[in-house]
């Protein structure tokens, strides 16, 4: 992911970030962690840190050392 962590990028370039593009970047974490709880998967440590972006605006969620496998 070439753009860096969502830390940096809002840092950078996006001091007064404009309401739609924090919804589509909200959307996109929320879309990922869906996915891992669809598989009984918490991920404990999000944080902008966390979230990696690239430089065609494609979110990631990332550092998965905290996540775990919920099981019965």
């Amino acid at each position: 992911m070439d753009g860096g962590c969502l830390t940096e990028v809002v840092y950078q370039y996006m001091k007064n970030i404009q309401e739609n593009i924090a919804a589509f970047i909200m959307r996109e974490i929320l879309l990922g962690l869906d996915a891992l709880h669809k598989h009984k998967q918490i991920h404990r440590d999000l944080k902008s840190d966390n979230i990696l972006v690239d430089k065609n605006g494609r979110i990631k969620v990332a550092d998965f050392g905290f996540a775990i496998q919920l099981t019965k």
